[in-house]
């Protein structure tokens, strides 16, 4: 009996073969402690320097990064993915919201493991280590890091946007720009100076040389206050209880419906049992 090892990721559960190696392929989004005991609701609001409105602590970010050649042979090699849109989470202690994600797995080009670490930041700023600019500003970073045991390559892009770029008055932020990566120019207009590198080769890849756009956008979560949840939880251990009173090999199902009036039924599909 082949034994195999199941590994839960963010992306559900990756099953392989245990004896095909103690190399454990992953996929994790990390927080600091600290930020992971700071109430994360998007209907939290806090106050921003760089807008007249206050600000959710969870923004939204859409991209479409994994569409670098590099990176995607990555995600393909290793059954792997990352979305298209990931939560940008506020930090107390560092006053910016961010999302930052390890992939660790197979390198598809040589006969190593690599990790990609990606890193978003949003933040408003009057001055950083990266752009000293002076006054209030909106600053958003991008890095990507492929390390390679000792070796270690980062691609950088660090932008700043003028307060009334970003916020609209008493409407919720959407804030869409976008990165020229063969031109290195950002649209709208940045304040001045942007920061650029790619030592990775993300953008070199001919799908950027096709279509050299990157766009990003950052909006608000949307809450709605009006969904109704039903605690299904009784029904789900009624069908656990059915399953273990039955012989396995029959290989029931129960199905747990609920209406959209909100009615709650259980039901145990038993196959028959082939004839004697």
């Amino acid at each position: 009996m082949e034994t195999q090892l199941g590994i839960l990721g963010d992306h559900g559960t990756l099953v392989v073969p245990a004896a095909m190696s103690a190399f454990i392929v992953s996929s994790t989004a990390t927080y600091p402690f600290e930020d992971a005991l700071y109430t994360q609701s998007p209907e939290d609001r806090i106050l921003a320097r760089c807008c007249p409105n206050t600000m959710p602590l969870l923004f939204s970010l859409e991209h479409d990064l994994a569409r670098a050649n590099m990176l995607s042979q990555f995600l393909q090699r290793n059954a792997l993915s990352i979305s298209d849109t990931v939560e940008l989470h506020y930090s107390k202690s560092d006053n910016y919201w961010y999302f930052s994600h390890s992939l660790v797995g197979f390198s598809p080009n040589a006969p190593l493991t690599e990790e990609w670490l990606i890193v978003f930041i949003f933040q408003c700023v009057t001055d950083s280590a990266d752009l000293t600019i002076g006054g209030t500003y909106w600053e958003f970073k991008m890095l990507v890091s492929l390390i390679q045991g000792a070796n270690r390559r980062t691609s950088r892009f660090v932008a700043a946007f003028t307060s009334p770029t970003v916020c609209v008055r008493s409407k919720l932020l959407a804030f869409t720009f976008t990165l020229s990566t063969q031109a290195q120019q950002v649209r709208p207009e940045p304040i001045r100076t942007i920061v650029y590198t790619d030592e990775v080769g993300l953008f070199k890849s001919q799908e950027f040389i096709e279509r050299e756009n990157i766009v990003f956008k950052i909006s608000e979560v949307f809450v709605d206050n009006t969904q109704e949840f039903v605690d299904i939880s009784p029904q789900i251990e009624r069908a656990m209880q059915m399953s273990r009173d039955r012989i396995p090999v029959n290989r029931n199902t129960v199905t747990v419906t609920v209406a959209p009036n909100g009615t709650i039924t259980t039901t145990e599909n038993v196959p028959a049992l082939p004839p004697t």
